[in-house]
């Protein structure tokens, strides 16, 4: 009978013995892996193209769009004003006659002046005016030779000697270089200086008839039409007819707060005629 040797191991006092590990194993991971990387492999073309297409070409398109400077767009290049075509205009403005009533002509200034106040102080319009003959003074001025020579009978019974005077504008027909706007506000203008000139003499006859406000009512419509045609002439047009304009506006717009606006009237109606007809002459 064999003897068979017993095995042991001795264990110290106070110690005791730690369970073995047990051993990892790794066996069933790393066939996932293999699985999974075969896996890629069959399908990596396709999933390739997928991921180009709906991912990266889409994010690089934007991220080359943040990169790439911004071009503004194209403007419409501005359009310049032309300004209006200068061509020959034609000008036509119609003839008047004003039948005055003239009280004295005098190679004297102070002369003239001395008889204009006595006339002015007794209602006529007392108006100096002067040309190569000298100084002409003016007691009024009506459309009809009729009515001029019916107010110097009446003049004459009451002492006061007068004759008459013919204050004439042949119609003009001018050319000038410029738009035909221009023309055309020059045209008017002048148009509503020769029929203004005409009217004030017709308010001042209606106010004295007994129209109390015939003259203040006409004033303001006066004036604004003359400044309407003027706001369409430069300033250099015809020997300042801009200028002239507007200064006769406001002597027409002041008629309404006049103390004694007849007596105005027929004085200013005197002297645009008379301005007109001499601005005409030297053209």
């Amino acid at each position: 009978m064999q003897n068979s040797r017993l095995r042991y191991h001795s264990r110290r006092p106070g110690t005791h013995r730690r369970p073995a590990r047990p051993q990892k194993r790794h066996g069933g991971l790393i066939a996932f892996i293999v699985i999974v990387f075969l896996i890629y492999f069959a399908t990596a073309g396709w999933t390739g193209e997928q991921m180009a297409k709906h991912v990266l070409s889409p994010l690089m398109t934007q991220v080359a769009n943040m990169q790439a400077p911004k071009t503004p767009p194209p403007t419409a290049p501005a359009q310049q004003t032309q300004p209006p075509a200068k061509t020959m205009q034609e000008v036509n403005l119609p003839g008047f006659t004003l039948y005055a009533l003239r009280g004295g002509l005098f190679d004297s200034a102070q002369n003239a002046e001395t008889l204009a106040a006595q006339l002015a102080g007794r209602g006529a319009a007392g108006t100096v005016l002067q040309d190569e003959e000298g100084y002409h003074v003016f007691i009024a001025a009506y459309a009809s030779a009729e009515d001029a020579l019916a107010v110097r009978d009446r003049l004459a019974a009451n002492g006061v000697d007068c004759t008459e005077y013919r204050m004439e504008l042949a119609p003009l027909k001018l050319e000038l270089t410029g738009s035909a706007a221009q023309a055309e506000a020059m045209e008017q203008t002048m148009g509503y200086w020769r029929t203004i000139s005409l009217e004030l003499g017709l308010a001042a006859i209606a106010q004295d008839a007994g129209q109390k406000t015939a003259v203040a009512d006409a004033s303001h419509d006066w004036a604004t039409q003359l400044r309407h045609a003027a706001a369409g002439l430069s300033a250099t047009d015809a020997d300042g007819l801009k200028q002239r304009a507007v200064d006769w506006a406001d002597r027409l717009d002041g008629l309404k707060d006049d103390n004694d606006p007849v007596q105005t009237s027929r004085a200013l109606q005197l002297q645009m005629a008379w301005a007109l007809v001499i601005w005409a002459g030297g053209l």
